[in-house]
């Protein structure tokens, strides 16, 4: 009986210290997955209750540093179709074409307003879904992409793509209104992730504290960045959950920075379940930090 019980308890622990599956939406229909959370969202709003979406990178990662485990990939048998940003950001899931070659892998890009430079070695910004209006692009070849994929439910795809993208385009209308009147439009951001962001809300990026993910600033690109604070007044620093702060924290202090954590991908703040929810937080953080 003592055996009987040992053996139980050693299954629980191992089941217990298992590394957890890729997030699913729900374990029937259609599968296809997407890289990041904004995109798996999109997706997902568009599948409705015929399609299966797992999202890929674990809340709280970040995609500049994510490397995925056998497991994940494992995790990925089934799924017939991944959705992915492409240009640097999550090049890391053409892995999964090593494993499961059946397996298709799309970039949500088509007619996005690409804007230069970047972090990546790629001649674009790739953080182009921080901008609602690409996020209504996405939408849209989302409903394709599914359509082409399972064509008797095509009418269904496209008709959702319709209702969320008017959903998106009200949250647009709203963000606009509420940064309309800003006491100040100048930003200093953790890493180049926000010029989509920018550009539609009319802000204006003065520098990037951590030019290059995981690599510190130098002394000189320092020494540059406090003089634009001094010269535009800058008293807010915009930080994000799933970098370190470790360098940024003494930098603020120096300087006299409140610091503001704003998200890019999602799951790095509690709360936050959809790409229109993630977009709305991070404006109104933006709203604290400049009204």
């Amino acid at each position: 009986m003592k055996k009987v019980v040992f053996i139980l308890l050693g299954i629980l622990l191992l089941a217990a210290c298992s590394p957890s599956p890729i997030e699913s939406s729900k374990q029937s229909g259609l599968k296809v997955a997407a890289t990041i959370f904004p995109l798996t969202d999109i997706v997902k709003n568009i599948g409705g209750d015929k399609v299966d979406v797992q999202n890929i990178l674990p809340a709280g990662a970040s995609p500049h540093t994510f490397e995925l485990t056998p497991w994940q990939v494992k995790s990925l048998q089934g799924v017939r179709l991944i959705f992915s940003i492409g240009y640097g950001l999550d090049s890391w899931v053409l892995a999964v074409s090593d494993s499961l070659p059946d397996v298709k892998i799309v970039e949500a890009s088509k007619g996005i307003d690409f804007i230069k430079g970047g972090e990546t070695d790629e001649p674009v910004n790739p953080h182009y879904w921080l901008s609602i209006e690409n996020g209504k692009l996405i939408a849209a070849q989302a409903a394709d992409y599914l359509s082409q994929l399972d064509p008797p439910n095509s009418a269904y795809y496209q008709s959702n793509a319709q209702t969320y993208i008017a959903q998106l385009d009200s949250a647009e209308k709203g963000i606009k209104k509420q940064l309309a009147d800003l006491s100040s439009r100048d930003i200093i951001i953790f890493h180049d992730a926000w010029p989509y962001f920018a550009r539609e809300y009319n802000l204006n990026v003065l520098a990037s504290f951590e030019p290059f993910p995981g690599k510190e600033p130098t002394p000189q690109y320092l020494k540059n960045i406090s003089q634009q604070i001094k010269e535009y007044k800058v008293k807010a620093l915009f930080a994000e959950p799933q970098l370190s702060l470790d360098v940024l924290q003494p930098f603020a202090s120096d300087m006299g920075l409140k610091i503001y954590v704003i998200d890019p991908e999602g799951g790095g703040i509690p709360g936050i379940k959809s790409y229109i929810q993630l977009m709305q937080y991070d404006a109104d953080i933006i709203y604290q930090a400049l009204k």
